[in-house]
């Protein structure tokens, strides 16, 4: 469980520092607060597709999985 929580606490370090360089080295144009919404709505629109995404793929994965299979029962 340390370990886990080394890792997230590395990976959030890390993604801060990203953030950082990239506001100061790619987007000296924009003022923080619109980085920051620019990052938030591309997070989101980006969240949403993978969530669609993962949804259409287990939507397919399930349909294939119940289509000429015979679900086992409890009592067999």
């Amino acid at each position: 469980m340390g370990f886990l929580m080394y890792i997230a606490d590395a990976t959030g370090y890390l993604a801060s520092i990203g953030v950082m360089f990239s506001r100061n080295f790619g987007a000296k144009n924009l003022t923080w607060l619109s980085f920051f919404l620019q990052l938030s709505y591309g997070v989101a629109v980006v969240g949403f597709v993978l969530v669609v995404l993962s949804g259409y793929y287990f939507y397919v994965k399930l349909k294939s999985l119940s289509v000429g299979s015979k679900q086992p029962r409890l009592n067999d």
